[in-house]
């Protein structure tokens, strides 16, 4: 059975952005943030920092090789959040943190 198609060409299926969409990206980001604040994790800070400048780099790469990317701006927004709060368990697991 095929999956279903989306109509639209972002990363997440059209009934999917209204849970995952660019707003759950920034009320997660903002919730990383507090998390690093209130718990004193400094350091998962210059995870996230660093998580956002190199997908950040590699979008305008990507622009510059292609022209134009296929991924827009909101999913790239969703998918660096998602990577940092990867980051951040993994980090917080691994005592790095």
């Amino acid at each position: 059975m095929a999956p279903p198609k989306s109509g639209t060409h972002g990363a997440l299926l059209e009934s999917w952005q209204q849970w995952f969409g660019l707003p759950y990206a920034v009320i997660f980001l903002v919730l990383q943030i507090w998390y690093c604040l209130a718990f004193e994790h400094r350091r998962g800070l210059v995870h996230l920092r660093r998580t956002w400048i190199g997908g950040v780099v590699l979008y305008l790469i990507l622009m510059m090789i292609q022209g134009q990317s296929q991924v827009d701006l909101g999913s790239l927004i969703v998918l660096i959040t998602g990577l940092g709060a990867m980051i951040l368990w993994a980090g917080y697991h691994s005592n790095k943190i």
